[in-house]
């Protein structure tokens, strides 16, 4: 009797600690949110359809306009150098486009200005590290699909490294 009872014991306390586990892991189930410019959505949502079927235990979704600033977990940004990242400290850039001017053709300013197009983020958790690292290397074939020039593949591999060394430091 007191191997069955101590069977029992064992068996609770083990469910009890995976329950447990489960409800404490970070993020395991909980939404991210990415923050996109209209004119990126379409692609986003593309990469969050494809990126759910190689995991669909994780949900990514489009956040709304007046969404609260502090639940973005990745936010869609441009290379501009008069515009600061909204309190995000990593960029990891995926792609470019080209910015055509509206000028006469043989004005100085008729230049077409090609800039990165990247997401910045904080600390993110595993799945956010998992997530990146598709975009950069299975996402990216989708850019041209949605007007998005791809980066040359140096660069493709110094944004890859960049989020391998930014993950590996966080832990």
């Amino acid at each position: 009797m007191k191997k069955l009872a101590l069977a029992i014991a064992v068996l609770l306390s083990i469910n009890i600690s995976h329950i447990w586990a489960e409800g404490n892991s970070t993020n395991s189930s909980s939404v991210r949110y990415v923050k996109a410019p209209r004119f990126a959505r379409p692609l986003i949502e593309k990469w969050i359809t494809e990126y759910e079927k190689t995991q669909p235990g994780v949900e990514f979704r489009i956040a709304k306009g007046n969404q609260n600033q502090g639940n973005i977990d990745l936010n869609v940004v441009f290379d501009n150098h008069d515009t600061k990242p909204e309190d995000f400290s990593h960029i990891i850039y995926f792609g470019e486009f080209a910015v055509l001017p509206i000028t006469a053709s043989g004005s100085e300013a008729a230049k077409v200005a090609v800039e990165k197009i990247g997401v910045s983020y904080n600390e993110a958790d595993d799945a956010i590290n998992q997530f990146l690292n598709w975009v950069l290397t299975a996402g990216t074939k989708y850019n041209h699909e949605y007007g998005l020039l791809n980066l040359d593949n140096k660069l493709a591999q110094v944004q890859i490294e960049k989020v391998k060394t930014e993950f590996t430091a966080q832990k």
